[in-house]
């Protein structure tokens, strides 16, 4: 009868492998000599044998100092059957029958092209170029041209490219931790991208506002375009950075959003509570405002009508 051992070696699920038990009996531990070798520091140079007596399985533990366990029981000789674990140092052996069924297989889906030019080195050059124009492009529309404000066009520039490069050396180190890949070009592709939808997202939100007079419209507008952009943020840093099954990351990466929407939302109304004009309009709104008429003061409109407030004028109206 086939056995098939599948082996998790120092609790590393990622480097599981199977042995088939094509002999009587044969040796588990760290030593050269054995039938299996496991890079385990707690198992001896032999730890296990595994034999058999008919169509019966047994595990012996061979003077081991850490013991061996079957289904967690600690045991010096056993009987196993199939589905039954056995656990050495902090390694795991599984015994499994050919016959044992295994989920069908993943199919495996092309990367779109989308998701193919954030893998590009390219693209992180083109994507933090665009992002530090549209800078420069912010610094403009809300300074406007003057010289004694060049500075504060740079630290503008530097601080948001600082940024990215923070943001995507943080996710780059945990993405080496856990996937042993670093992907920091990918990273900055996407922490670009945002930073890039963010400006263009604050322009329309001012255009939303100018248009409609209102601050609940821009306001709505605001926060659901940021919920957006932020869970695409985070979940795109966390695609790079783990093998996390999708949805989970989904559903995380909408958590987080939703926390920072709301944190957003409460230090918005705490400094609505102080007097202000409402509505509130971007500085980048400012050619288009100043062509329009301003409001007079009552006494400034009692005087360009001082005809209409006569008491002749209003003698006659009256009647």
């Amino acid at each position: 009868m086939k056995i098939v051992l599948e082996i998790t070696p120092h609790n590393h699920e990622n480097n599981i492998f199977y042995k088939i038990l094509e002999w009587d009996s044969i040796k588990v531990g760290r030593g050269y000599s054995n039938n299996v070798i496991i890079n385990d520091p707690y198992l001896e140079a032999e730890h296990l044998e595994i034999f058999r007596d008919g169509n019966d399985v047994f595990v012996e533990d061979l003077n081991s100092s850490n013991g061996v366990r079957v289904n967690g029981k600690k045991r010096d000789i056993s009987k196993v059957h199939m589905g039954d674990t056995v656990t050495i140092g902090s390694s795991k052996i599984r015994f499994l029958s050919p016959s044992t069924e295994v989920p069908p297989a993943v199919k495996i889906i092309d990367k779109r092209f989308f998701l193919s030019w954030i893998d590009k080195a390219s693209s992180a050059w083109i994507s933090i170029i665009l992002m530090v124009l549209l800078a420069k492009f912010h610094t403009y529309m809300e300074l406007w041209p003057r010289k004694e404000h060049d500075m504060l066009d740079l630290i503008v520039i530097a601080s948001t490219a600082g940024v990215v490069i923070i943001w995507s050396l943080l996710w780059s180190v945990a993405s080496r931790l856990i996937r042993y890949r670093a992907n920091f070009k990918s990273h900055i592709t996407i922490a670009s991208l945002y930073m890039i939808c963010s400006f263009i997202a604050m322009y329309l939100q001012a255009y939303v506002m100018f248009l409609s007079n209102d601050n609940v419209a821009s306001d709505i507008f605001y926060y659901t375009i940021n919920f957006v952009l932020l869970g695409g943020l985070i979940y795109g840093s966390l695609t790079y950075t783990n093998n996390i099954k999708r949805l989970k990351n989904r559903v995380f990466a909408v958590l987080f959003a939703a926390g920072i929407i709301c944190g957003m939302i409460s230090v918005d109304y705490i400094s609505s509570l102080k007097f202000r004009l409402r509505p509130r309009y971007s500085s980048s709104m400012e050619a288009y405002m100043s062509s329009l008429i301003r409001t007079q003061t009552l006494e400034d409109f009692m005087v360009d009508n001082k005809k209409l407030f006569s008491s002749k004028v209003l003698d006659k109206i009256q009647k």
